[in-house]
């Protein structure tokens, strides 16, 4: 997808076909996602079936791939100020996820891999959470409310706990994971939306 802008900046038209194409291409990206781990030592494609339980394979494995832009690591002391980071080391916008336009300066600290892994980890814990609860739907996320940190970003709605944006979310796993923190990952999060039986947080 070519883009230059922001997805906070797109009108409700543009969100709404931006949205259409992401939902789209979703096959597609879930399909690179088994691709690559199957190539990298990473669970099958037989596992990776949008179950909730594959996401525990998926995240042991796709965690492995994360890593911080060199000297772009943020200081684990969440208090502490970090240091700028240059944007002209960061490969151009057009080759990276649209969402990392909405805060380069956070995004642009982790490498341009890690950042498209984090963008398909989410598609698949977003398909996984449809997969698992019949009234889930992909919509625009959009609120008057200003500064919505969901503003025209493909968003899942129609869950038990309402709306939830997965690729956002395993950006903010992939930052824990990085400095150590322990977690169960996505699945986790599959659970907490869909109320999944069976499984204990």
């Amino acid at each position: 997808m070519t883009h230059a802008r922001r997805l906070a900046d797109l009108n409700k038209q543009e969100a709404s076909d931006y949205k259409d194409r992401f939902v789209a291409s979703l096959p597609a990206r879930i399909e690179r996602l088994r691709s690559l781990a199957a190539a990298t030592g990473g669970p099958s494609a037989d596992v990776l079936n949008l179950s909730v339980p594959s996401l525990d394979d998926l995240w042991r494995w796709g965690s492995s791939h994360l890593a911080w832009r060199r000297g772009a690591a943020p200081p684990a002391d969440s208090a502490a100020v970090p240091e700028k980071l240059d944007l002209a080391t960061v490969e151009p916008a057009e080759e990276l996820p649209i969402w990392f336009l909405d805060s380069p300066a956070t995004w642009g600290r982790f490498t341009k891999d890690s950042l498209w892994m984090i963008n398909d980890l989410g598609c698949y814990l977003g398909e996984v959470v449809r997969a698992e609860c019949p009234t889930a739907r992909w919509k625009v996320g959009q609120s008057r409310r200003r500064g919505y940190i969901h503003q025209n970003r493909p968003v899942l709605d129609g869950l038990p706990v309402g709306v939830a944006e997965p690729i956002s979310t395993t950006g903010g796993l992939a930052h824990e994971h990085l400095f150590g923190r322990a977690s169960r990952g996505l699945i986790d999060y599959a659970i907490r939306w869909t109320n999944a039986s069976g499984q204990a947080l």
